[in-house]
């Protein structure tokens, strides 16, 4: 049996005691596990500007509290927002400045950012044979690309058309997820 500590003896403090190789393996897998499992969300640029959209809808005020509070699990930690190339140029195309600021300083909570390439590029075209637009067939490959655990949209036709493709990748509208991920909380 092999102990989970060994004593080594340093020139400065002497004899120290540090993890042994079976804990630093329990560690690192450990570490592994609970990033593999972290929930990691793709957004699309619709979904981030909801919060700064007209609140008079009861839908979309609905739709921007929901996006408002997976953004904090995903600021807290709990989840991980996925960036993209593509979202960040539809962000920039935002013609309202303070709107897109807003979206700017939401959206710089992401983890991490899908770069855009030739391969989601070609995947992209092919989306667009089952009736995405351009940008969203975009958002998809970037999304699917990354493997993340979701992609979530406020863009009804956008989930429809999706639906229809055969994929791994979950796409659904915010609220909807939502209510299923928070049912076991």
């Amino acid at each position: 049996m092999v102990s989970d500590t060994l004593l080594i003896t340093t020139r400065k403090a002497g004899p120290v005691m540090v993890p042994g190789r079976n804990l630093i393996r329990r560690l690192i897998s450990l570490k592994v596990y609970a990033i593999l499992c972290s929930m990691e969300i793709y957004m699309d640029c619709c979904c981030l500007n909801r919060p700064f959209d007209d609140q008079t809808q009861d839908k979309i005020r609905i739709e921007s509290d929901t996006i408002m509070a997976i953004l904090w699990k995903c600021f807290y930690g709990k989840w991980l927002l996925i960036g993209s190339d593509i979202v960040t140029y539809e962000i920039m195309k935002t013609p309202d400045l303070g709107k897109r600021n807003k979206v700017l300083n939401v959206y710089s909570i992401k983890k991490d950012d899908v770069s855009f390439s030739d391969e989601i590029q070609n995947r992209a075209l092919e989306l667009q044979k089952y009736g995405l637009k351009a940008l969203d067939s975009l958002h998809f490959a970037s999304a699917e690309y990354k493997n993340v655990s979701v992609l979530l949209t406020v863009d009804k036709d956008f989930v429809t058309s999706a639906k229809q493709i055969r994929s791994s990748l979950l796409i659904e509208n915010p609220v909807t997820w939502y209510m299923k991920e928070i049912e076991y909380e």
